[in-house]
């Protein structure tokens, strides 16, 4: 709960935030689930998160299985835009 206000305290109330390197967000340490986090602040604002983990069978996975921070998410609720590597401008909806 306290890195959650943290969090909402450092972000703006604009209506688009954008993150990236949020890896620290899955630090053990923090003890508190990445995801979460960023749906608490997107309560009033759009939050953009750069994921730097991969999306497989309709889930988001973060490090492999096993790793003390591997986390595995089902998109189901969650809007995914997926950059084209070979068109920069090209952007794929899930």
């Amino acid at each position: 709960l306290y890195l959650s206000k943290s969090l909402s305290k450092i972000v703006p109330n604009d209506n688009t935030v954008i993150l990236d390197h949020i890896e620290i967000l899955f630090d053990i340490e923090l003890q508190y689930d990445p995801i979460r986090l960023l749906e608490s602040i997107s309560r009033n604002r759009t939050v953009i998160a750069f994921w730097s983990g991969q999306i497989k069978e309709g889930r988001l996975i973060y490090a492999e299985q096993g790793h003390p921070e591997y986390r595995s998410y089902d998109t189901k609720d969650m809007m995914i835009l997926l950059q084209l590597l070979d068109n920069p401008n090209a952007f794929l909806s899930l």
